[in-house]
């Protein structure tokens, strides 16, 4: 191992309570990484310690990711026409929705 990597193990055991509160936090994908990390690291290399950390921040450390390097075009959802949609709806023709893993559809019901 090297890079910006080298001596991550052992920052991790020497300042395992810092690393633990930041595992705790409901978002560490958006908040500083102990021991400086966050800004030895660029974002990319922040998202594979958050992978291995926190795996299911991982769908929102991408979604910022990408928003970073290009824009949020990429992680919105298109616009949805629900009066068409409805329109076409019948008692035999039910409309139905798939939702995505990190989809919150709550602003919209």
């Amino acid at each position: 191992m090297g890079g910006v990597f080298e001596g991550f193990v052992d920052q991790v055991k020497k300042n395992a309570k810092a690393w633990k509160e930041w595992f705790d936090l409901e978002t560490p994908e958006m908040s500083p990484m102990p021991c400086g990390f966050d800004k030895s690291l660029d974002k990319f290399q922040a998202l594979l310690v958050c992978r291995i950390f926190r795996n299911d921040r991982c769908v929102n450390a991408i979604k910022n990711f990408i928003m970073d390097r290009m824009s949020d075009i990429y992680v919105k959802s298109p616009p949805i026409d629900y009066e068409k949609i409805y329109k076409q709806s019948t008692e035999k023709t039910p409309i139905i929705f798939i939702l995505s893993p990190g989809a919150d559809p709550q602003n919209e019901v």
